[in-house]
């Protein structure tokens, strides 16, 4: 005869709660101690990021900022030819504004836009590149342009220029 043995096999051969292994006290969650170690740990991080944050953000914002001033600047180009006349863009560096119009068939001058950089840019009239005749750029119906260098800076000193050619070039430099 065979005896058939009745085992439950959810449970352990050491069935027996006694006979479990359990775990130090120290081991079921952090110390104070370790706690701290990794809290100085991540505060030590961050205050390496945080400063590169800034940076990058002041840097990204100056880029933006040029990227849509060389925009103005083509359209400017583009009105004068398409409307054959001269469209000036006149800076003010102490406001670290612009402004650009152009003069109608009446002789009268019409301002198309008027704009101010962010609190934290400013046009840097003197940076020793900067060389726009009366703070101001004009372009002619034939594409031309009066020639110059325009500096954007911000706060941190990092600055972008854009640099305009006789010819109506627009380009930026470092």
């Amino acid at each position: 005869e065979h005896v058939i043995e009745n085992h439950n096999i959810f449970q352990s051969e050491d069935s027996d709660p006694s006979s479990r292994r359990r775990f130090p006290a120290s081991s079921a969650g952090l110390s104070l101690v370790e706690a701290l170690v990794v809290l100085s740990i991540l505060s030590i991080a961050a205050a390496a990021v945080v400063p590169n944050l800034f940076a990058w953000r002041a840097n990204m914002r100056l880029q933006s900022t040029v990227n849509e001033l060389l925009g103005e600047l083509h359209s400017a180009k583009g009105l004068a030819a398409k409307h054959n006349t001269t469209v000036s863009v006149e800076f003010d560096p102490a406001e670290s504004r612009y402004q650009i119009t152009y003069v109608d068939s009446g002789g009268h001058p019409v301002a198309l836009k008027r704009e101010a950089l962010p609190p934290e840019l400013r046009i840097d009239s003197a940076h020793p590149d900067y060389t726009l005749d009366n703070h101001r750029l004009t372009f002619t119906s034939r594409g031309g342009a009066s020639p110059g260098t325009l500096v954007v800076s911000h706060l941190g000193g990092k600055n972008k220029k854009i640099v305009i050619s006789s010819i109506g070039k627009i380009r930026t430099g470092n």
